[in-house]
């Protein structure tokens, strides 16, 4: 056998690198499923943080302040995963659709952008789907159903496991509760 000096053999570097792929073949799925769950986790976070700003905004401003869907960052439109605009809101009343621009002149105050690739995301108020969440200048969820009803977000990967979805719940006063829920609980 040919052996050299202070390096490795032949058979000791294949050895190694039978080793190597072994322990890649075993870590790389539950390095990709650990992503997906953190990516979970996050935007249902990140979604409680755009609430929670928007309401602060409210009680600051003493005025009606909306997160909503919005696909161009300046308009409302459907769909959450296109991502969600914060904007002082001049609606007539706290029931009808939100006004993001008034006499042309935008009151955007802050923007997020699409959410990552495969995300879920529901809202509902009274089991209704919704593409608005106003809350009033007191910081209280506004009235968009007569009795007031809370508004309820969930939040998810496709592909994430456990309790890596998020759930939030807009309470009528407006505080923002989030527990974490099965990934496999129906949006």
């Amino acid at each position: 056998m040919l052996f050299l000096k202070n390096g490795f053999t032949f058979i000791e570097l294949l050895i190694t690198m039978s080793v190597m792929a072994i322990v890649v073949a075993v870590a790389l799925p539950n390095f990709s499923e650990q992503i997906k769950d953190s990516r979970s986790e996050a935007l249902g976070e990140e979604f409680s943080s755009a609430l929670n700003y928007a309401r602060m905004e409210a009680v600051k401003r003493s005025s009606r302040v909306s997160v909503c869907a919005s696909s161009n960052g300046a308009d409302c439109s459907d769909d959450w995963t296109d991502g969600w605009i914060v904007f002082l809101d001049y609606a007539n009343a706290d029931n009808v659709a939100p006004v993001t621009e008034l006499s042309g002149a935008s009151f955007i105050i802050k923007r997020w952008g699409k959410a990552a690739t495969s995300s879920e995301i529901s809202v509902k108020s009274n089991g209704t789907d919704v593409n608005f969440v106003r809350f009033t200048s007191l910081g209280a969820l506004a009235r968009l159903n007569n009795p007031p009803t809370t508004v309820v977000i969930k939040a998810r990967i496709q592909g994430c496991s456990g309790n890596k979805a998020r759930q939030l719940t807009v309470g009528i006063s407006g505080v923002v509760n989030v527990a974490n829920i099965a990934c496999s609980a129906i949006f």
